[in-house]
């Protein structure tokens, strides 16, 4: 059950963090919709790699 909850507020997390950055790139720097999702998704893939990255580091320790 833990595992699940976890899981849901990772999700939930997530998806606050999108619509955050999406927000920030039309209302702030009034970009194209269509460059916004591209931007959000470039900006999430590299945070995602980067987690990954560390978190792989402190696992082989």
């Amino acid at each position: 059950m833990r595992v699940l909850a976890g899981a849901v507020m990772l999700a939930v997390i997530g998806a606050l963090l999108s619509a955050m950055i999406y927000t920030m790139f039309i209302v702030f720097f009034e970009l194209d919709p269509r460059f916004a999702v591209c931007f959000t998704g470039s900006i999430q893939g590299i945070l995602l790699f980067m987690w990954g990255y560390m978190a792989k580091d402190k696992a082989s320790k």
